[in-house]
């Protein structure tokens, strides 16, 4: 569960801007460069699992706010410092747009989880439901297609060439 909410985002957005800013200082030694990197890494998985369940309430408003942030940034005046900042958040809502769109498909088909995380992509905890298999098995008969009346539909004589072998022998 992540450890960010709507009190302290800001100021975590604010925090992941400042060491974002830090880090890309080429006067940085590199111990330093690289505990800085791995704690911006951390705090970034963090505001997108926190922004992936925004995103979940309403997908569409945040995908108009990516649209809008990526249009601000082509501004062609704005000042590489505030075009840094612009793509950081860019980067926030993009990152949990992906949570939330994974985390959608892993309560779908549960089995690409364990894909993603082998990957190293951040998936939300987003609770996965059993799949009655036993209504969808392909395998089953679904029995005599009766018309409304009850009387049973026409079917198609079976014969001993492939079914499929023509379009005309079925139509």
């Amino acid at each position: 569960m992540s450890k960010i909410n709507s009190a302290n985002y800001d100021s975590s957005v604010t925090w992941l801007k400042s060491k974002v800013t830090e880090v890309n200082n080429p006067s940085i030694d590199s111990e330093r460069k690289a505990k800085l990197q791995t704690n911006i890494d951390v705090m970034q998985k963090e505001l997108q699992l926190y922004l992936s369940s925004e995103v979940a309430k309403d997908d569409e408003h945040w995908r108009d706010i990516r649209i809008k942030k990526a249009i601000e940034m082509e501004h062609p005046l704005m000042s590489v410092e505030k075009k840094t900042e612009m793509m950081i958040e860019y980067d926030l809502i993009d990152g949990a747009i992906l949570v939330y769109q994974r985390t959608e498909y892993c309560k779908k088909y549960p089995g690409v989880r364990d894909i993603y995380e082998q990957l190293g992509w951040v998936v939300g905890e987003g609770k996965t439901e059993p799949r009655d298999t036993s209504a969808h098995d392909v395998t089953k008969s679904v029995g005599d297609a009766k018309k409304s009346n009850g009387e049973l539909q026409n079917e198609p004589a079976a014969t001993d060439e492939d079914e499929y072998s023509s379009a005309a022998d079925w139509l």
